[in-house]
């Protein structure tokens, strides 16, 4: 009797228990949100007022399709400083990570040896010009004849004088009082005596006086005097220092690294299949992940021509600015590239379009009212999507809701809060 009459006692606890939770949820008046979508999907809009929401105008214009692909950075320029000599190391004026300008000197070696050669060169230098003077004067004296009139410019006498010798020849050989073999002897004679009395003249002097010789050995000294010097090449930073001060270097042996972060190359391998809408001249946007809050400009200015066939990928490079040298030489970046450009096409931001029921649908603003109109759409990117066609007639220049159109119903009054563009 006890135990039926607890199951009576259960079966009516546990209904009036469930009845009690549920009664408030029941009668819990709906907030704003709620209301808004209740209200809008049932039709009475109206009553809640005009809904604020955002737009932005449709346009004619070139949509841009975008290839998205991982890169390496490379410095503009960057090379291993090697002096072109060996010895000891007397010089270092910078240090790893100091910027030089361009011909700073970087290092420099022991150079006595160097000197003491090149003094030696330059008195030898000085005995041969000396001589070659003396020659220059002494030929010039015999070609000069004492009843000649024109002693004031003998190089003019002497070659005139060379030009009649070759005419007279020329004249009997045509007489047939010389052989040919006198007239080339006379063509000769005046062809040598031009060369010799132009600039030739003092070539074949200097080199008989010793002082082509001694010019070369004290270019040659000069230039091994120059090598113990190391300057810099390009103006940049310095990086990798591999030797100090009293350290014994070997020519050709890599002492320092100098890079220049002024502008950057980006190197992306895009694969085969999207290269094909890529071209130099075209932008470019990279983004390091080192520095993700730091997206910046870039122009294409390579495409290889070759596919790799390992990885089936083609290198583009991008070259950007880098005037505060924030980035370096080796960063990992993500690249985006502009890849096919499609003219005058119907644009609309892609935020505009909608999915209902399976089909594409957009909000016109249209006196103060949102007009659904379903569309048809063609290619789009990450920013904006080709109208082909519109229910509704959709015309460039038209508003259309961007943001706050989720709930919207036909002809909903609505508020555009910004200024569509």
């Amino acid at each position: 009797m006890k135990s039926s009459l607890l199951k009576t006692l259960l079966r009516l606890t546990i209904p009036l228990a469930l009845i009690a939770v549920l009664i408030p949820l029941f009668m819990r008046r709906p907030n704003n949100d709620d209301a808004e979508s209740v209200e809008y999907r049932t039709g009475r809009a109206a009553d809640l007022g005009p809904v604020p929401v955002e737009a932005e105008a449709a346009f004619t214009g070139d949509l841009i399709m975008r290839v998205e692909a991982t890169g390496i950075a490379r410095a503009a320029r960057c090379v291993d400083l090697k002096p072109r000599a060996g010895g000891r190391v007397t010089e270092l004026p910078h240090g790893e990570g100091e910027p030089v300008r361009k011909g700073e000197l970087i290092l420099k070696l022991d150079d006595t040896e160097a000197r003491l050669a090149l003094q030696e060169a330059e008195q030898s230098l000085a005995s041969a010009r000396a001589k070659f003077v003396d020659l220059l004067l002494g030929h010039r004296n015999t070609l000069i004849p004492e009843d000649t009139t024109l002693q004031k410019d003998p190089n003019i006498w002497y070659l005139q004088y060379t030009r009649k010798e070759a005419e007279k020849a020329q004249k009997r050989f045509d007489e047939g009082k010389i052989s040919s073999h006198d007239l080339e002897q006379a063509r000769l004679w005046h062809e040598s005596a031009g060369a010799f009395l132009s600039q030739r003249r003092e070539a074949l002097l200097a080199t008989q006086s010793g002082l082509t010789g001694a010019y070369l050995a004290w270019k040659r000294a000069l230039y091994e005097w120059e090598q113990t010097t190391l300057p810099a090449p390009f103006s940049g930073i310095l990086g990798n220092q591999a030797v100090q001060v009293d350290q014994i270097v070997s020519a050709g042996q890599t002492c320092f690294t100098l890079v220049d972060l002024s502008s950057l190359r980006v190197e992306a391998h895009i694969l085969e299949s999207e290269v094909s809408g890529i071209r130099t001249g075209r932008k470019a946007e990279v983004r390091f992940s080192a520095f993700p809050l730091h997206p910046c400009a870039g122009l294409i200015t390579a495409v290889n021509p070759l596919v790799d066939p390992d990885t089936k990928t083609c290198r583009v490079t991008v070259k950007i600015s880098n005037p505060e040298n924030r980035f370096r030489d080796g960063m990992f970046a993500y690249v985006s590239l502009e890849g096919s450009i499609y003219n005058e096409r119907f644009l609309v931001p892609r935020e505009a379009i909608l999915v209902r029921d399976d089909r594409e649908l957009l909000f016109i603003v249209r006196d103060g009212t949102a007009k659904w109109s379903y569309v048809d759409t063609g290619l789009r990117n990450e920013n904006y999507v080709e109208i082909l066609g519109s229910v509704m007639g959709l015309e460039p220049g038209e508003p259309v809701i961007t943001r706050g159109h989720y709930t919207l119903i036909h002809d909903a009054p609505v508020t555009v809060t910004n200024n569509p563009q």
